[in-house]
């Protein structure tokens, strides 16, 4: 093999002496190429051993050895290194790399994850027959379209959206008018966008149009929603501190008018030690616009307005302290325009009440022999007003106006554990606007006596007694001095002027007994009660007499019942109460409940709750700080509301077929958007009695529901029948 060129050294110049070997860095970038890589470190390998390049097996084994290394290094990137050369330097530098730019946006990249979709597509058929004999049937096609992604980061950005699209045709028909086909559509859509959701101070807001004929659960006409929120919350890293500001925003368009609701929430919690402070303010406005189905005009529109600002503060130093104080704000608008004579009604009340108890010497314990004194105080301040339309409202004003103020300090002293002392003086303020105020004043004391329940028989028998003595005195708001009243030969009511002394005394007695009756059938409760008071007071020409009876009796039972676990429960009171002051009173209460859930089998379930009461009352009570009053009616009061279901996960033993049966009993409807619900239906579903087959098959749903209910007081009977495909 020829030899390649000899290395030649070069003399020194004159008057600079010779250089010896050295090592003289030369960048060198070596290509990605695994020959390349395998050659040169060959090359390099034979040069420093001083082996020519033709050399033998020596050369052989060096080169092997070289080899082996490059294998490691033969990946596809730029590798860095140096060429020798004689000389006295000996250093080594890399070859400089570009730097790499820097994202823009501070680093944020500004892009959306791929987006997850899903959707569904359902047909649905619709029959409907109203109590006047008329009937509707629809056939509808939806196709719904979910989409989720986020911005940058999950934990920046959430986004969620959809939109969906529904077709329809209806038959309308009525006794004595021909059928009715309408085809229309709609579109659906919502957007949710959720910032920071898992930060101290997320923020969401939301937007969504939907159609009442989408999920077939509507009975009444139906309607599209329209639906904006915005909700931002803020807390600390630490501490119980915490802000939120809440808006919705609803509005119901059907064909027999609109509903719209706004709802304003603020809410904030402020705790420094020992003290804390919370504030709440909330809005909701609504409007009812009820038009005519034929002719599309409005007939009649009722609004309706809900303001409160509430501010609490509390400080507790100790378990043997506690202060608080509450400072409120509450306003009702309505108005009605239509045809009819309805007047406006406005109220407002503002009050201010402060309470406050004190045990010296308490340790964490409500009784104890080192703490038997309790000390009391209360505050409270109300100014309350109300107008009307109608001037006959308001003795002819229209407007009533009434301020009250009211305080009180009182003690209680611990004699034991069966005695207990107490005793308190108060005074109070009445003063109407335009009208004559009344100042009273009122000391009592009383002197209670509880002792250790003891047990006769299987009875537990407790008794208890009080002896209580008053006196106060009311007076004209307009007098400088107090007027001496004479002995009345009529009976003088207690808000005229005048003294007033009372002496009364109460005795109460009581008995309960709990019955087992196994460990499948539960226990039962029974209790009785009787109490008894005299009260004389000297405005009254006789005293007043009152007498009480009361009965209960629960059972409740749980655990295992055979084919599966069971909780039950259900109880009944009743309660009797009669008076003589000279005019006879009458209160009657009468409660049932019942609870239950039962596993009756492994794919079988059922579950129930219902509450029955009636009371009867022939006494009328009037709050002058709330202005509520509690008008008494002869004959009984009913109220019920309950749900019964009954769900098979596995009905005919056909796997994924579920069977669900449900009743529900509604007299009052306590969900309204009047009062801020926006979820509250629009109708008023008093009774609803539903069958209901689902089959699942993979991704395929399928629903056959048979419905009957009463709303708004007519009787509405649906048959749906639903196939749904999701992808």
């Amino acid at each position: 093999m020829a030899r390649g060129p000899a290395r030649v050294h070069q003399p020194a110049e004159p008057g600079r002496p010779a250089r010896g070997p050295s090592l003289v860095s030369r960048p060198v970038r070596l290509l990605p190429t695994p020959t390349a890589v395998v050659a040169r470190l060959w090359v390099l390998g034979l040069r420093r051993q001083g082996v020519p390049l033709a050399g033998g097996v020596a050369s052989a084994l060096s080169a092997s050895a070289f080899l082996s290394a490059a294998l490691v290094l033969t990946t596809p990137a730029v590798c860095l290194a140096a060429a020798y050369a004689p000389g006295t330097d000996t250093r080594v530098e890399p070859l400089d790399t570009p730097a790499e730019a820097t994202p823009a946006g501070n680093g944020i990249r500004w892009m959306a994850a791929p987006v997850r979709l899903s959707g569904s597509v359902a047909l649905d058929l619709r029959w409907l027959r109203m109590e006047d004999g008329s009937r509707t049937s629809q056939a509808l096609v939806y196709n719904d379209i979910d989409l989720a992604t986020y911005l940058w980061q999950p934990w920046f950005a959430q986004l969620r959206g959809g939109v969906g699209v529904l077709a329809e045709r209806s038959v309308f028909s009525a006794s004595g008018v021909g059928d009715t086909t309408a085809n229309t559509g709609s579109l659906t859509g919502r957007v949710a966008l959720s910032v920071f959701p898992a930060s101290r101070f997320p923020f969401e807001i939301r937007a969504d149009v939907s159609d009442s004929r989408v999920s077939g659960d509507n009975l009444g006409a139906d309607y599209r929603s329209r639906r904006l929120g915005i909700t931002q919350s803020w807390r600390p890293i630490s501490g119980a501190d915490n802000v939120l500001f809440n808006f919705e925003h609803s509005r119901l368009m059907s064909g027999t008018g609109t509903d719209t609701a706004n709802y304003v929430q603020a809410t904030a919690t402020r705790v420094v030690g020992d003290q804390s402070i919370d504030f709440l303010a909330s809005a909701t406005r609504n409007q009812r616009d009820d038009s005519a189905l034929a002719t599309g005009t409005t007939t009649a529109r009722t609004t309706s307005t809900l303001a409160a600002i509430g501010l609490r503060h509390a400080y507790r130093p100790d378990t043997s302290m506690n202060l608080d104080t509450l400072a409120t704000w509450n306003a009702l608008r309505f108005s009605r325009d239509d045809t009819s004579s309805d007047p406006e009604l406005r109220t407002d009340l503002r009050q201010l009440a402060s309470y406050g108890t004190w045990r010296p010497g308490a340790t964490g314990s409500l009784f104890g022999p080192a703490a038997p004194l309790m000390l009391s105080a209360s505050l409270r301040w109300a100014d309350s007003s109300a107008s009307s339309g109608d001037a006959s409202a308001f003795s002819g004003s229209g407007t009533q106006r009434l301020r009250s103020m009211y305080g009180s300090v009182g003690a209680t002293q611990e004699i034991g554990r069966s005695w207990r002392l107490a005793g308190a003086v108060a005074a109070g303020l009445v003063q109407p606007e335009g009208g004559v105020g009344r100042l009273s004043r009122d000391a009592n004391v009383s002197l209670g006596y509880v002792p250790p329940s003891v047990l006769l028989g299987e009875w537990r028998y407790s008794p208890s007694a009080s002896v209580s003595a008053g006196f106060g005195d009311v007076r004209r708001r307009d007098q400088s001095a107090p007027t001496t009243p004479t002995t009345p030969t009529t009976p003088v009511q207690d808000n005229e002027p005048g003294e007033r002394r009372s002496v009364g005394t109460q005795l109460e007695h009581g008995a309960s007994r709990s019955v087992y009756l196994g460990d499948d059938r539960g226990s039962l409760s029974f209790s009785v009660s009787q109490s008894v008071g005299v009260l004389h007071v000297s405005t009254a020409g006789e005293g007043a007499r009152a007498l009480a009876h009361g009965a209960s009796v629960y059972w409740q039972s749980g655990g295992d019942g055979g084919a599966g676990s069971r909780q039950s429960y259900a109880g009944l009171s009743l309660s009797d109460s009669r008076s003589w002051a000279p005019d006879e009173a009458r209160f009657q209460l009468v409660n049932l409940q019942y609870s239950q859930r039962a596993q009756l089998a492994r794919h079988a379930s059922w579950s129930g709750d219902l509450t029955l009461q009636a009371s009867r009352a022939n006494v009328s009570q009037i709050d002058p700080f709330s202005g509520d009053i509690r008008l008494a009616s002869q004959g009984w009061q009913r109220y019920t509301n309950g749900s019964l279901s009954y769900e098979d996960q596995r009905f005919l033993e056909i796997p994924r077929l579920r069977y669900t049966a449900t009743l529900s009993v509604h007299s009052q409807q306590f969900e309204r958007r009047e009062l801020g619900d926006l979820d509250a239906p629009r109708e008023r579903i008093t009774q609803s009695l539903e069958n209901r087959l689902d089959f699942f098959v993979g991704r395929l749903e399928t629903r056959l529901a048979a419905r009957w209910a009463r709303v708004d007081e007519r009787y509405v009977t649906a048959l749906q029948a639903r196939v749904l495909r999701r992808y």
